[in-house]
């Protein structure tokens, strides 16, 4: 690989402007950095340049790139599609990984983040196919919109007590993923946050959690059983979509036999069985709440329902009897 070389451009800050750097722009290989109130700026890096580790320790030839030690943010597509970056150590002091910042790294294998990173914001590792495990350390507090989807082989997330916010599709495309816990301290799964998780056969939804999301969970067909804890007071539509794994509802809103999901008197989802009965006092059917159990052979509706919802039954392929009221 080819040496790579570092150009550190001082910048001094005169009340609102900067000094005009003299120095020529840097070949496609080189990376050019300048730092404005610890912030790193202007960076010029192609996509095939970086083997590296990333620390604030400069060795010269290694391709390790030198970060300032009071750096706080890792700014927007900093590192976005650098395809060779399999290795990453985020410096401390650090606070923010901003939106697609490392978004297309797809052989990025490791990634090290410090205690001090409280904002993982949009797409931050987005495309990040090769990364297979990341510790996100109990200074989280945000993961945004898409900050870990299409990690295709992400294995192992743990998210700590510290973090109040998923975001949508935060890990959308995370097929490799086998368990989640989401903690305490999250209040909204924001929608779609584990959609096309195929693999998630484990989904810990702790006491604390008040709502999920729009398909927060579609397409997890590894999903056998789900607990609702007490704390939840809104399960959106399709929440668990097309789970076709997914056998048994446990805790807070799951009917008597656990076959079906009932929030005030509508049901909201069922599980992948041959018969179900849903209980008289169920005023609706939701839309999409049945879609894709292809197990479902038939269906008795109470005369209490008054209203099934578009979409209900839709690609329930063994479907042959459904007993629908006056």
């Amino acid at each position: 690989m080819k040496n790579l070389k570092f150009i550190l451009l001082s910048c001094v800050c005169l009340a609102t402007s900067c000094v005009e750097q003299q120095e020529p722009y840097p070949a496609n290989n080189e990376i050019w950095y300048t730092t404005i109130d610890n912030n790193l700026v202007n960076m010029n890096i192609s996509s095939d340049c970086i083997n590296a580790i990333v620390s604030n320790e400069y060795i010269d030839g290694k391709g390790v790139i030198r970060f300032e030690n009071d750096l706080t943010e890792i700014p927007i597509i900093a590192f976005e599609e650098c395809e060779n970056l399999e290795s990453i150590i985020i410096p401390n002091g650090v606070i923010c990984i901003e939106p697609y910042a490392f978004g297309g790294c797809v052989n990025l294998k490791d990634v090290t983040l410090p205690d001090s990173v409280t904002h993982i914001e949009s797409g931050a590792f987005n495309y990040c196919e090769n990364l297979t495990c990341i510790d996100l350390p109990g200074s989280v507090k945000y993961i945004g919109e898409r900050a870990f989807a299409d990690c295709e082989n992400l294995k192992s997330i743990t998210i700590p007590n510290s973090v109040i916010h998923i975001g949508e599709k935060a890990f959308d495309w995370c097929i490799s993923l086998a368990s989640i816990t989401i903690p305490s301290s999250v209040t909204h799964i924001d929608k779609m946050a584990f959609r096309l998780c195929g693999s998630l056969e484990n989904i810990t939804i702790s006491e604390g959690v008040t709502h999920i999301g729009y398909r927060c969970f579609e397409h997890c067909e590894s999903i056998t059983s789900i607990t609702i804890p007490n704390s939840v007071t809104q399960i959106d539509v399709g929440a668990f979509v097309n789970c076709t794994g997914l056998c048994e509802f446990k805790g807070k809103y799951a009917s008597d036999d656990g076959k079906l999901l009932i929030v005030d008197n509508v049901v909201m989802a069922g599980a992948n069985t041959n018969t179900i009965n849903i209980p008289n006092g169920v005023v609706e059917i939701k839309e999409q709440a049945f879609i894709g159990l292809d197990e479902l052979t038939q269906i008795f509706i109470p005369q209490s329902v008054s209203v099934i919802g578009r979409y209900a039954f839709k690609d329930c392929s063994l479907l042959r009897k459904v007993i629908i009221p006056e």
